[in-house]
Order: C-alpha cells, then structure tokens, then sequence
C-alpha cells in the first residue's frame, strides 16, 4: 500500500467508525429506551438527565449569585498560575508542564488515565535522554502497537460478547 493513501484510509475507517457508532446507538436506544440500558449517557449523572438535574439546581441555588471574596481570590490565583505556566512554556523549551493540565486537573478522565499519561511521558524522557529523536522514532512503532492490541482485545471482547452472550455482554472497561 502506498503511504500517500494512508491518510485517506485512516479518515475514511474513521469516518465509517463514527457512522456506525452514531447508527447502533441510536438503534439501541430506540429498541430497548434509552433510560432502560442503565448505561451513563442515557440515565446517570454524566448524560442528559445528569446535566439537567446539575443546571436546574444552580438555578434554584440563590447563593451562587451573592459575591463571594474567597472564590474570587481563587479564581484570580488560577488566571496567575496559568498566566505562569504559559510564560514558563513559552520562554523556556524545556519546561515539561503544559497549562492546558490546569483544565483538566480534576477531571474523571485525568484520574483514570493519570498514571497512563506519567508512564507516557516517563517514557518519552528517558528514550529521548538515551537516545535522542533517532531512539524515539525507532520506538514508535512499539507503542503504537500497544495502543493497537489494546483497541484489538477490546474488539476480540467485544465479538466473544456478541457470539456467546448476546444479551447481556460484559464490561470491557470500567470507565
């Protein structure tokens, strides 16, 4: 295959991705209910129901509109930090600490891939110290290739669950 076509191969299987997610979601949903499948974007906090109960409650809230010195020292400490974090990244090319982590500091997404993103990165620092932009081309394709079996054991889980449980299946991930 010519790697000028990659690219386009990679759009398009993502393309295709997308549309099969977006069809089986809603077939799913109008099949069975969308409350009924007891999965988060359909019934939990994290979906609609979630964001409306979230909004509705800051509205019934009226201490959210009375001025509030410690919050405001808070978030102007918070425009300082990032403020800092910029300038640090901006001045100095070694600074390993991206100001966008400040939006995501506490997040659910952060805690879960936490430990993933250090490892990551640990990795990255001690190949390029080791061996320079040569090594961590050269290991590239490694990684890669976990990210790759990861996503295949999730389709080979996912197939067994179609073949031998159809109607129930089984947590592939807990997040």
């Amino acid at each position: 295959m010519a790697s000028s076509r990659l690219p386009d191969l990679a759009l398009l299987a993502f393309i295709v991705g997308i549309a099969a997610s977006f069809i089986s979601i809603i077939y799913i949903a109008y099949h069975y209910g969308g409350q009924n499948l007891h999965l988060a974007p359909f019934s939990s906090s994290a979906g609609p129901v979630g964001s409306y109960n979230a909004i509705r409650s800051d509205i019934l809230r009226a201490d959210r509109t009375v001025f509030d010195p410690a919050k405001m020292i808070i978030w102007l400490l918070g425009g300082l930090q990032a403020s800092l974090l910029i300038l640090l990244r901006n001045r100095l090319p070694w600074w390993p600490i991206h100001p966008l982590g400040l939006v995501f500091q506490d997040t659910r997404g952060l805690r879960f891939y936490s430990f993933s993103l250090f490892l990551t990165w640990a990795a990255k620092l001690i190949l390029l110290r080791i061996g320079g932009i040569a090594l961590y081309r050269r290991a590239a394709p490694f990684f890669i290739g976990i990210a790759v079996g990861y996503v295949a054991g999730i389709v080979a889980s996912s197939i067994v669950d179609l073949i031998w449980f159809p109607e129930g299946g089984h947590w592939i991930h807990t997040w």
